[in-house]
């Protein structure tokens, strides 16, 4: 990383903390509604019923988002952080972690973020008891995102989702909810292998799929990895592919 770039990093970094301490007021009262922010739309959606307990196997954010402007994946790049959501829960119900699809990569000047455009989807699993007490009509979770393009604005939104009476098995399947789920990171198949050799600036994985590959990006989960910004060299073969990278760690 170059001295500007490392600048252009710590302005980022100032600028977005002191949007932090600024109040920010949270949007909507936790109903079934839709919540417009500052450039998105922030909803709760519902995906496919379990057809043995009735209730929603898998819910969603959704960021709906204005051209040109986009939110984070877990591992944000150079700058920025990803969606949280907070959920207000009855007895009965447990909701898994956040869950990210594969997401694209945004330049921004010098620096490279990773995140999503258009509408970003963020899926949950569900799990609930054998005998919840009562009956779970309606959901709320308190979400929070920065949504980016040559500046940052920060939002927050108090959102609700109606759910269907568990007797009315309804096959209620979102293809966005559906679509983001099968977008997600997969594990290599058993009969693929990786091979990852490094020097001083540069890494290179050899991934043999038995194929010829299109292409293929590498996303770190922790930061500082790689040179976010830097191209990734990509070359195939008809049954294995190479991906050279520089080092963010040198």
């Amino acid at each position: 990383m170059t001295l500007f770039q490392r600048c252009c990093t710590i302005l980022v970094i100032l600028d977005l903390h002191g949007i932090a301490r600024a109040q920010l007021q949270e949007l909507g009262g936790g109903s079934a509604k839709p919540v417009k922010a500052a450039h998105l739309i922030a909803e709760l959606q519902a995906g496919s019923t379990d057809t043995t307990s009735g209730w929603p196997k898998t819910l969603a954010l959704v960021l709906k988002l204005e051209p040109g402007w986009h939110v984070y994946w877990q591992n944000a790049g150079d700058s920025g952080e990803p969606p949280t959501v907070d959920w207000v829960l009855p007895y009965g119900l447990s909701i898994g972690p956040i869950q990210f699809p594969v997401p694209k990569r945004l330049p921004l000047g010098p620096l490279m973020d990773y995140g999503y455009e258009g509408t970003a989807v963020f899926p949950f699993q569900v799990s609930v008891a054998s005998n919840p007490a009562g009956s779970i009509q309606h959901l709320r979770a308190h979400a929070r995102w920065l949504v980016c393009r040559e500046v940052c604005v920060p939002g927050r939104a108090f959102l609700g989702l109606d759910l269907p009476a568990p007797s009315a098995k309804t096959q209620n399947v979102s293809d966005l909810i559906y679509s983001a789920i099968a977008a997600e990171p997969q594990p290599l198949p058993s009969s693929a292998s990786v091979r990852v050799t490094s020097s001083h600036d540069h890494f290179t994985m050899n991934i043999d799929t038995g194929r010829k590959e299109a292409g293929a990006e590498f996303y770190p989960f922790g930061e500082d990895v790689i040179r976010n910004a830097a191209e990734q060299l990509f070359t195939s073969t008809s049954s294995e592919s190479q991906l050279s990278i520089e080092r963010g760690d040198i």
